[in-house]
């Protein structure tokens, strides 16, 4: 399987990702937000405490329901999504900058 690219403004071309938009801000706001991910298929997924609780509302009577489909995700770069999951499962984790950064940085269309 082909793995599809991003071109990160931050990190060039490298792995997509996808990250809520809450947990994308956080990882420079240093909101805790928490953070639930989901490596086992390609491309990696991870959302924040809120958007859980989405999941666990979606999946409650069905366990195969749809769930991100009332989640915002935002497609980031691999190494986005690793600063993302190092700085948000990290306690009293505190990241100085402006939180609208990864928003913008990993904001360039996929590319296979």
């Amino acid at each position: 399987m082909i793995r599809k690219k991003i071109n990160c403004a931050e990190h060039g071309l490298a792995g997509m990702a996808f990250l809520c938009v809450h947990a994308a801000v956080a990882i420079d706001s240093g909101e805790r937000v928490g953070f639930y991910f989901d490596e086992s298929d390609a491309p990696p997924l991870a959302w924040c405490h809120a958007c859980e609780q989405v999941r666990v509302q979606a999946t409650e009577h069905d366990p195969e329901a749809n769930w991100s489909a009332g989640v915002e995700f935002k497609h980031v770069c691999e190494h986005c999504y690793q600063l993302a999951k190092t700085r948000l499962l990290r306690m009293g984790s505190t990241a100085p900058s402006d939180p609208e950064r990864h928003l913008t940085f990993c904001n360039h269309l996929p590319v296979v």
